[in-house]
This record gives structure tokens, C-alpha cells and sequence, in this order.
């Protein structure tokens, strides 16, 4: 979980990481500033087969 700091906050980058047969996709959802709290709703969100992840883009 990368986080980039752009203007004095902090940026995150989210992907959506979608499993499927053997092969993995990342689809990027967007680039946020999130407060904790809202990142640890969005990482506690993920589950076996999608799973939530911030990184630099």
C-alpha cells in the first residue's frame, strides 16, 4: 500500500484486483487523498476473490 504525498496530502492510488481462472486483473478505480478511516473501510472491504489495493500509480 503506496502512499504519495502531492500538495501537502496524501494521494492513493486504487486498483481493483479481480481474480479470475488463473489469470489476475487490475483495474484502476481512481486516485483519492482518504483519511484513515476511510482506507481502512476500503481495505477491510476485500474479500478471497476481490481484493482492494492502493499503490502508486
Amino acid at each position: 500500500m503506496e502512499k504519495i504525498r502531492e500538495g501537502g496530502e496524501m494521494k492513493y492510488y486504487l486498483f481493483n484486483h479481480i481474480k479470475m481462472e488463473n489469470l489476475e486483473y487490475a483495474c484502476f478505480i481512481g486516485a483519492f487523498s482518504l483519511d484513515l478511516w476511510i482506507y481502512d473501510l476500503i481495505k477491510n472491504s476485500s474479500n478471497e476473490e476481490i481484493t482492494w489495493t492502493m499503490v502508486e500509480a
